[in-house]
C-alpha cells in the first residue's frame, strides 16, 4: 500500500514540474481569444461551440491528434513537439483544431500548457464527440465551412476514407516523412 502511495505522489510531482511550474509565469496565448470554448469537451456540445474568433473558413487547417503524433505510443512526453513547432514557423497561417482525446480530458489551462505558446497560438478550436474522429472532423468542417483541411492522426481505424488524413506511424510519432507531407499539404491550400 505504501509503495502505491509513492508511485502516486511521485508521479503527480514529475507532472508538476514538467508541465505545470515551468510555465507559472507566462500568458498561456498571445490570443485572449483562445480562452472562448469550454474543456473538456462534452459529448452534448456542438461543434458550432466549439470554434474560436479567429478561426477562418479559408486558412489552411490542421485536425490534431496528440498520442502517437507529438509523443511516441501513449507516454505523453510530447518529445516531438518541436518538429510540429518548426513545421509551425516555417509555413505561416496554419490554424489548429484539437482532436485528440485529450480534449475530452484536459483542461484547457492544462493543455495549453501542455502543448506550449507557439503550439497553443496556432489552436482555433476543438472536435466535438461523435462516433469516430473522421465524424468529429467532418462535423467540424461543415460547421464552419473549412476550406482546406488535413488531419494529422496514427489512428487509421478512426478513419474511412472521408478526409485526407496523414497518418504517423505511433511507434515513432511525427517525423520528416510527415512533415514532408505536410508541407505539401500546405503549398496547395495555399
Amino acid at each position: 500500500m505504501f509503495i502505491v502511495l509513492f508511485c502516486i505522489v511521485a508521479i503527480t510531482l514529475w507532472l508538476l514540474n514538467k508541465f505545470v511550474l515551468p510555465f507559472n509565469n507566462q500568458p498561456l496565448s498571445d490570443n485572449p481569444a483562445v480562452m472562448n470554448p469550454v474543456l473538456p469537451v462534452k459529448k452534448e456540445t456542438p461543434a458550432y461551440k466549439l470554434a474560436l474568433p479567429t478561426l477562418t473558413k479559408s486558412s489552411p487547417t490542421l485536425f490534431l491528434d496528440i498520442d502517437g503524433v507529438c509523443h511516441k505510443n501513449f507516454d505523453e512526453s510530447l518529445s516531438h513537439l518541436p518538429i510540429l513547432e518548426a513545421f509551425l514557423e516555417e509555413h505561416k497561417g496554419v490554424q489548429i483544431v484539437i482532436s485528440s482525446t485529450w480534449r475530452t480530458t484536459c483542461e484547457k489551462e492544462f493543455l495549453a500548457r501542455c502543448l506550449g505558446k507557439k503550439v497553443w497560438a496556432s489552436v482555433v478550436g476543438f472536435t466535438p464527440i461523435l462516433g469516430t474522429r473522421e465524424q468529429e472532423v467532418l462535423s467540424f468542417v461543415e460547421s464552419h465551412s473549412i476550406e482546406h483541411f488535413v488531419c494529422l492522426d496514427d489512428d487509421r481505424t478512426e478513419f474511412f476514407g472521408g478526409v485526407p488524413v496523414i497518418f504517423t506511424d505511433r511507434s515513432s510519432a511525427i517525423t520528416s516523412r510527415e512533415v514532408s507531407q505536410l508541407s505539401r499539404w500546405y503549398h496547395r491550400a495555399r
